[in-house]
């Protein structure tokens, strides 16, 4: 079912007195990933400022192919690599297809 549509959940753990930096990065990736083809929305979660350090950004794609082409596109992977002294931990995701993922039990 090729146009279910896609969307990719990503964690971030960001390393204390890294959040300003990781927020402009998280402009500058935003930018790329509206101008990727079928790219349909982004949604960033934000830690609870002196409680957790971990930002959630979900994107949304119009198809999985789309999805996988943008996650492994080369300029995503630059970024991903630019922000890597942000990280506490590498970057972590998980993709679905469908756009409803986001609301269904973990174990359907």
């Amino acid at each position: 079912m090729e146009n279910q549509g896609a969307s990719v959940v990503i964690t971030h753990h960001v390393l204390d007195g890294k959040q300003p930096a990781y927020e402009n990065w998280l402009d500058e990736i935003g930018q790329f990933s509206k101008k990727s083809t079928g790219y349909i929305d982004l949604q960033i979660i934000y830690p609870i400022p002196g409680l957790t350090y971990v930002y959630t950004v979900i994107i949304r794609f119009d198809t999985i192919n789309n999805l996988k082409n943008w996650m492994e596109s080369s300029n995503r992977k630059k970024l991903i690599e630019k922000a890597a002294p942000l990280f506490a931990k590498n970057d972590q995701y998980r993709s679905k297809t469908g756009l409803d993922f986001l609301f269904t039990a973990e174990d359907e």
